[in-house]
């Protein structure tokens, strides 16, 4: 997880960073993902990296669910 964040921040080249399709990339939770950068940025890991957060929740207008996706499966809303 730490090593596809890296990556993925090096690629994002100083851009926002979108965790849901991070998280979809490593087929994780994105509350997950969002944990593993936290503790990457507190523990001096990743540095130059800030975390602003937009809210995205389950079932939102901002949520595309995935079947492929581990926390997707079982959504009514995957097809």
């Amino acid at each position: 997880m730490l090593l596809a964040l890296r990556e993925a921040v090096a690629e994002a080249e100083g851009a926002s960073l979108d965790l849901g399709a991070l998280a979809r990339r490593v087929d994780a939770d994105r509350e997950v993902v969002h944990a593993a950068l936290l503790h990457a940025v507190e523990r001096g890991w990743l540095t130059g990296v800030e975390v602003a957060c937009l809210p995205v929740g389950c079932g939102s207008s901002g949520c595309t669910p995935e079947p492929t996706r581990a926390a997707c499966r079982r959504c009514p809303l995957a097809r």
